[in-house]
């Protein structure tokens, strides 16, 4: 179930990311840490308490993300795991759609 939150911490995120990656960060776990301690340390400034997970759950979903673009095998749902990563990766090329949909307008 989406949340108004959800696109919230979705923004969150993204800017947490550009900052880890803009700084140099390049090694998955330092994405990862930038990710978890940033959202953290907002989490109740950003009203982000609504969520059903928490920030490092969403950090981690996030390490998740990254890795399946790269075409990298997540294991981390059990005997569900491959329908749950295929749900994923349909987001992400319905994400990348979008994104191709807007420039192109």
């Amino acid at each position: 179930v989406e949340l108004p939150v959800h696109e919230d911490i979705g923004a969150a995120v993204a800017k947490l990311y550009k900052e880890s990656r803009d700084a140099g960060d390049d090694d998955m776990i330092a994405v990862l840490a930038k990710l978890s301690y940033g959202l953290k340390d907002m989490w109740k400034a950003g009203n982000f308490q609504e969520a059903f997970e928490g920030p490092i759950d969403i950090a981690n979903r996030a390490a998740e993300f990254l890795m399946l673009r790269l075409g990298r095998k997540v294991w981390s749902y059990g005997r569900s795991n491959d329908h749950i990563q295929d749900m994923l990766m349909d987001r992400i090329e319905e994400y990348e759609a979008r994104r191709r949909q807007m420039r192109e307008a």
